[in-house]
């Protein structure tokens, strides 16, 4: 007879041999930026130090992650492959992990201690083989939502063994597997990525279906609890209230408040729910910032249903804790997992790969259900229909591993990414820019140009904006820019600014700066920079607007025009924000001014504000250092 570990090793290997075709694929979105730091390692440009506590995805900087990719790039070089095959070994390991959580699981419970192993290998085989999971093990920086995850499932099943020795009466390996194991793996989870804070919750949806004997609760699970959700849950709100930490900083930049984020949750989820139940493997992918914004209950009318729908399915929990524990815990598993990314913070509305780790809760369900199923139908009599039932779970295995197959060649090049993107997400801005980035890159400006127009068309002010920039783009390339289009730069006034207006910009900065835009001088563009941002409302910290601040600083410096420069320099350096190419510049200039006082200031805040590991920045600094020395022993000289 098989053995449950020989069906998970299969669905490993056909896992593996799924998403061989997708390791070939591009680098995408905010790969680049999170991976330049690797490739400046590998060169010698960067220290270690720099590319694993530097990163700035987070609050928290994701420095597991990034020493997993680093050491990733250490064992296999800087390639694609490599990175994405690391990912694909994570994601074995992370199966594995889903096999031992689920299997733990239900050896507490009475009805499926004996096939609790059988029940663990099919759920983690179809979370091996779901494609939903394709942009996450494909997507190389999604590695930081993949540590995190298999910590957590780590950090959860400490806390099981960790019940399971006090009810053994072994209270010491109790004890040093929830308050020390426990909290470690919990730490790495969220030096992975913060959503790893979920882990302390994913324990109590463990409680709702099985729950601790009465007098564990009042001591170790008690305290447990107190210790490792509350305490932590008090300080954040209590950093939060005295002015600390601003989480919700970033809905300066959204165009939904955290109301109208909060409404369109329950929908994101329940579409998220219906992928994975049903999913299509053609309407996924990673070009889903088309999904709409809920503004009211109404608006659209999902937004009540959906969240009806949601407290019904709470309800449901509840009273199915019970009766069926494992589908109860289940629910409150996928829930609990989403509490970080799909709630308050001001992230984007929809992300696929947030159901990384929460999948895990609704895939125990279907297979608890289909076993149940099963079992109902063969104590009636009808053992044959409940072998269909089983056999049906295994088909659908092997349905999910075709889908994760064909969305892996997919995966294979990014011209092919966008042009499925472009069927199932027509209104993504995000995939139709990347297809006028991919025409532009083939010198296909015509149709790059009709694209972009089309999209100025079809937008609000904000998407207007970027199109227009984008439209410079263009014909700083073709030799054709258009006046009228230069000229509505100047009246550029959107709500919000973002990141899509931020890469617009600075893309036409770069073509100004080396001189291959005709027609626009620098000093022109930094004044129509400049004018933006005086319009804009937003907080002068807020990393667009700092940073569009250093850029019209640097076109005013390429213009001559020194005075708006060190003005609009000022403002950036002002906020707080390190970069030592802001103030080598900021320098330059005050040195050109014979300042010598408030260069020095200058260099003293930002040797500050430059770590001891940034190899690169410490070099600038002591260039800089030595650029004031040289200007105070001759003054009077003009500095080049």
């Amino acid at each position: 007879m098989p053995r449950p570990w020989l069906a998970l090793l299969a669905a490993a290997l056909i896992a593996a041999l799924a998403y061989w075709p997708g390791l070939s694929g591009p680098l995408l979105l905010d790969d680049l930026p999170n991976l330049a730091p690797i490739g400046q390692w590998i060169q010698g440009d960067a220290g270690w130090q720099g590319v694993v506590f530097d990163n700035r995805s987070g609050p928290l900087g994701r420095p597991l992650s990034m020493l997993s990719l680093l050491a990733n790039a250490g064992l296999a070089g800087d390639s694609v492959f490599g990175l994405k095959l690391g990912n694909l070994l994570l994601h074995l390991l992370a199966g594995a992990l889903v096999y031992l959580l689920v299997e733990r699981l239900l050896r507490r419970d009475r009805r499926w201690s004996g096939q609790a192993r059988w029940i663990a290998a099919a759920a983690a085989a179809l979370w091996l083989l779901h494609p939903l999971h394709v942009s996450t093990v494909l997507y190389v920086i999604q590695r930081m939502a993949q540590v995190s995850a298999l910590f957590s499932l780590g950090a959860v099943l400490c806390y099981l063994v960790g019940r399971e020795r006090l009810d053994a009466g072994r209270t010491v390996a109790g004890r040093v597997l929830l308050f020390l194991a426990f909290p470690l793996a919990a730490a790495l989870a969220v030096l992975g990525k913060e959503n790893g804070a979920v882990a302390p919750l994913l324990c109590l949806a463990v409680e709702l279906g099985y729950p601790a004997s009465r007098a564990q609760w009042r001591r170790e699970i008690g305290a447990f609890h107190a210790m490792f959700l509350v305490f932590p849950a008090l300080v954040l709100a209590g950093a939060v209230a005295a002015g600390r930490f601003d989480p919700f900083e970033m809905y300066a930049m959204r165009d939904f408040s955290l109301w109208e984020r909060l409404l369109s949750q329950p929908r994101a989820l329940a579409d998220y729910l219906l992928a994975l139940l049903l999913p299509d493997s053609t309407r996924l992918g990673i070009y889903t910032d088309d999904f709409v914004t809920s503004r009211g209950l109404l608006q659209p009318p999902g937004t009540v249903l959906a969240l009806a729908f949601w407290a019904a399915v709470a309800a449901l929990a509840v009273l199915l804790r019970r009766r069926a524990p494992a589908i109860a815990t289940g629910i409150a598993f996928f829930l609990a997992a989403h509490a970080v990314e799909s709630t308050v913070l001001p992230l984007e509305l929809y992300f696929e790969h947030r159901n990384y780790l929460p999948s895990v809760g609704v895939l125990l369900c279907v297979v608890v259900a289909a076993f149940a199923l099963a079992g109902r139908l063969a104590a009636g009599g009808h053992a044959r229909a409940g072998a269909w039932i089983l056999a049906a779970l295994a088909v659908l295995v092997l349905v999910d591993a075709a889908a994760t197959a064909a969305r892996s060649r997919v995966w294979q090049s990014r011209q092919t990414l966008v042009a499925q993107a472009l069927q199932t997400h027509p209104a993504s801005r995000r995939a139709r820019l990347e297809q006028v980035t991919i025409d532009f890159r083939s010198g296909r400006y015509a149709q790059a140009a009709d694209a972009i127009a089309r999209l100025r068309e079809e937008g609000d002010a904000s998407q207007r904006a970027v199109a227009d920039v984008h439209a410079l783009v263009i014909g700083c390339v073709s030799g054709n820019v258009d006046a009228a289009t230069l000229d509505r730069l100047d009246a550029i006034a959107v709500p919000r600014l973002n990141l899509d207006h931020l890469q617009a910009i600075e893309t036409l900065k770069d073509f100004v700066l080396l001189d291959r835009c005709p027609g626009i001088e620098p000093g022109r563009l930094a004044r129509s920079v400049r004018a933006l941002l005086d319009r804009s409302p937003q907080p002068e910290r807020l990393l667009v607007k700092w940073r569009l601040r250093v850029r019209a600083g640097e076109l005013f410096a390429a213009a001559g025009q020194h005075a708006d420069a060190l003005a609009q320099l000022d403002r950036a350096w002002s906020t707080g924000r390190a970069d030592p190419q802001t103030s080598g510049l900021m320098i330059h200039l005050l040195l050109m001014r014979g300042d010598l006082a408030r260069a020095r200031d200058v260099l003293r805040e930002a040797a500050d504000r430059v770590p001891a590991h940034d190899r690169r920045g410490r070099e600038q600094i002591a260039a800089l250092g030595r650029r004031i020395d040289e200007a105070g022993r001759t003054p009077g000289e003009a500095l080049p």
